[in-house]
């Protein structure tokens, strides 16, 4: 078994090597800036045929051909997973394009990894991407048994750079019902933001997402008059300069993380709720302590629009000194589709540069466990502060 995993563990490793090579022989082969980029991600297979009749398993890795008619990729493949037949990848992967010359084509290949011999097909499956097709997922059936699951997204490079900075409102309030120790130790009050976004028509096209009509909640706001205004009054408070307010210009992602505090807040990482609109984001941190009497948060930050661009919460991650933006669509008022995260991810890059950013669809394991890392980190945190407590308190008696 020691074999076997060493043998997966130096295959995957060289199989990661072999895939940043064959991304630098492409961008070489390309004359002029990319205009266009394919995303692939490998979500999973399904009942897969098994190969190994020892151990009624296989050990399964999916290749990748990307061609359309003026280049085809070098193949990529992902990582081996040991002994499954409903392996899960969750594995991503970017295809750049100088011109998109009709339908790119996409060959996806199954294998059974052998370290002895050659790899034993498990299957394969094919789609096309036509140079106006919107964000999909896809589960396709395998030739030979099973299915493939993934999702892709195709979208333009070409656009004119953003010359202007991302400008910001900051808007303070200290109103009694809505403060929270985080806030009353810091002096700051309630912060709710709205953060101009530049070209969103041109990553997000025609799509809006309209208000979740099977939401019970959504459905109390959206046909009750009295609800409605009730709601709009709350975003009309909340986003006007009656108190502090503070102005200002994002000029790249750490200017971002800066304004957020890193995602800080009474020395604890915070979900931040917010509403993309046309041309503004609009947020503030998530919190049932301060946000129970708002009936849709979300609706809230739209003033009660019947459509977003986008919706659900996010999360400042930090791991070894690095900070992540962790998107996702994580709202029931607006429910948007995991199929539009691409786009949101392709808007944010373009107006946060240098600014690493996930996008995770909520209901997914990875996106339970990720829950899962920001609570036990916070507990952690909680631990620390409340041990930190005790001892003043000895300390003052």
């Amino acid at each position: 078994m020691a074999q076997h995993d060493q043998a997966y563990n130096q295959y995957n490793q060289g199989n990661y090597q072999y895939n940043q090579q064959a991304n630098q022989q492409v961008h070489q082969q390309l004359p002029l800036p990319t205009s266009a980029k394919l995303w692939v991600k490998i979500h999973s297979c399904k009942d897969l045929q098994w190969a190994d009749y020892r151990s009624g398993a296989s050990d399964p890795y999916v290749t990748l051909k990307v061609a359309d008619g003026s280049l085809t990729h070098p193949d990529i493949s992902t990582r081996i997973i040991p002994v499954n037949l409903n392996p899960i990848f969750e594995e991503e992967f970017l295809f750049p394009f100088t011109t998109v010359n009709g339908a790119i084509t996409v060959n996806l290949s199954v294998w059974d990894y052998d370290r002895l011999k050659k790899p034993d097909p498990l299957g394969n499956a094919s789609f096309k991407v036509d140079a106006n097709a919107p964000a999909n997922y896809l589960e396709l059936p395998l030739s030979m048994k099973g299915t493939i699951q993934l999702q892709y997204h195709l979208y333009y490079t070409n656009l004119a750079p953003i010359s202007e900075g991302n400008k910001y409102e900051v808007f303070q309030h200290s109103l009694v019902n809505l403060l929270r120790e985080g806030y009353s130790k810091g002096g700051e009050g309630f912060l709710v933001y709205q953060v101009k976004m530049h070209k969103v028509p041109h990553h997000f096209g025609e799509k809006k997402h309209d208000w979740n009509k099977n939401y019970s909640a959504a459905q109390k706001i959206f046909t009750s008059a009295v609800v409605s205004n009730s709601i709009k009054a709350q975003h009309k408070a909340l986003y006007s300069s009656i108190e502090a307010t503070i102005k200002g210009e994002l000029r790249s992602g750490d200017d971002f993380l800066r304004l957020v505090k890193y995602g800080v807040i009474g020395a604890k990482k915070r979900y931040f709720t917010y509403s993309l609109m046309e041309d503004v984001w609009n947020f503030c941190e998530t919190g049932k302590e301060y946000t129970k009497d708002f009936t849709s948060k979300h609706a809230m930050h739209a003033s009660v629009s019947e459509s977003v661009r986008y919706a659900g919460e996010f999360h400042i991650f930090e791991r070894n000194g690095r900070h992540t933006l962790v998107l996702d669509n994580n709202s029931g008022t607006y429910a948007p589709s995991f199929e539009s995260l691409p786009l949101l991810k392709s808007l944010f890059e373009a107006n946060f540069p240098g600014l690493d950013i996930v996008a995770l669809n909520q209901g997914t394991d990875e996106f339970k466990a990720y829950q899962k890392v920001v609570l036990d980190n916070n507990a952690k945190i909680d631990l620390l502060l409340n041990e930190s407590k005790q001892d003043e308190d000895q300390q003052t008696q």
